[in-house]
Order: C-alpha cells, then sequence, then structure tokens
C-alpha cells in the first residue's frame, strides 16, 4: 500500500528529523504522524498522499 511506502520514505528521509511512528485509521481515513522533532499530526489520508 503507498501509505506504508510514506512511512518507510519519512522516517529514512534525515537522520535528525524522522518519523517515529505513525498510524493509518482505516475507519475515518486519518494518518497520524509522530516526528523527532515535535508532536504528532494528524491529517486526512488523501492530504498525506498528496
Amino acid at each position: 500500500m503507498l501509505v506504508f511506502r510514506q512511512f518507510g520514505a519519512l522516517r529514512f528521509a534525515d537522520e535528525t528529523i524522522y518519523l517515529r511512528a505513525g498510524s493509518l485509521n482505516i475507519v475515518n481515513g486519518v494518518v497520524r504522524l509522530n516526528f523527532s522533532c515535535d508532536g504528532s499530526h494528524y491529517l486526512p489520508y488523501t492530504g498525506f498522499m498528496a
């Protein structure tokens, strides 16, 4: 699935700022991202893939 490829790309994009955790809520289509530099971000699946 493309979402999981994006998670991988964000995880290894930079050594300082990287994705610590990510999840996809398939019921409401929301992606949750937690980065090394700040808190969590929630956005719709369509926005994440854009």
